[in-house]
């Protein structure tokens, strides 16, 4: 990780579960991480647990709400630019489209599950991209499973996570294709416990 050493980290979804581990393990690997969570005061107590020369500069966030996004950016980018983006934050409504129970009515599950897990993924890609000319890696989480265990029902988590992987394929063609170099990884490790 010594490539990475001083490099500017933005996490999202950083007060539990994987986005705190990831965030974590990059300040401790010497980056500097700039957490965003809802719940800030979370990653305010996971400062203290950072072991390593790097350390997390919390924000107060909510990736559904583009300002709030924005803001996270623009305190990286006031650090030089978004070296790594990891695109951890998600909401998963369990069901599938045609019982969802979340916290309101299907249509509002979906505009939700879309607004957190796409759009806010879509914009801090955008952010991300365009704070920096050099080398990004940008790491796309898709916490729940990709297939639901009746193939004849998508969930609205798999329609998401199927709009993210096609966005961040399109993301890259269009970077690399300027010459710039751009790293994505789309990883799947399964919901938390958290």
């Amino acid at each position: 990780m010594e490539l990475w050493a001083g490099k500017t980290a933005v996490v999202t979804g950083a007060s539990a579960g994987i986005g705190a581990a990831v965030a974590l393990a990059l300040a401790d690997a010497g980056l500097v991480v700039v957490a965003g969570a809802r719940r800030v005061e979370l990653v305010e107590e996971l400062q203290e647990r950072v072991k390593g020369p790097g350390r997390i500069i919390p924000v107060k966030c909510d990736v559904g709400r583009p300002e709030d996004l924005a803001r996270l950016m623009a305190t990286a980018a006031a650090g030089g630019g978004v070296d790594v983006l990891v695109n951890n934050a998600a909401l998963l409504h369990n069901g599938t489209v045609s019982d969802c129970q979340g916290s309101g009515t299907l249509l509002e599950d979906i505009e939700q599950s879309w607004s957190v897990n796409v759009m806010a993924v879509v914009r801090a890609t955008r952010l991300a991209v365009n704070s920096k000319g050099e080398h990004l890696l940008i790491m796309m989480m898709a916490p729940g499973a990709r297939h639901h265990h009746d193939q004849q029902v998508l969930s609205v988590h798999e329609i998401c996570w199927r709009r993210c992987y096609g966005g961040g394929e399109a993301t890259r063609l269009a970077v690399n294709s300027k010459g710039e170099h751009l790293l994505i990884m789309m990883m799947a490790p399964g919901a938390p416990s958290s």
